[in-house]
């Protein structure tokens, strides 16, 4: 899983390895946050294509420079630990 917008790097090494990427997008209006809402929303939309291995974090973003709060990396922590 990785985010939108990103830097194209992650899409890059994805392509690079045959593996496909899941995008969520950042919350614009929300000085770009990561929504969890939008993890699952993305999670589950692509479980007829692939089980996803991993999530991208861009902590603070690029290019958008936003930073997670610590709330915000503990529900990313969560969400990682209720799906694997």
């Amino acid at each position: 899983m990785a985010p939108v917008p990103q830097f194209p790097f992650y899409a890059a090494i994805l392509i690079e390895y045959g593996a496909h990427q899941i995008e969520y997008f950042l919350d614009e209006d929300n000085n770009w946050a990561l929504n969890i809402n939008e993890l699952e929303r993305a999670l589950s939309e692509s479980k007829d294509r692939c089980v996803p291995r991993g999530i991208v974090i861009i902590n603070p973003g690029n290019p958008t420079g936003q930073v997670l709060s610590c709330e915000n990396i503990e529900d990313i922590i969560r969400f990682g630990k209720k799906i694997y």
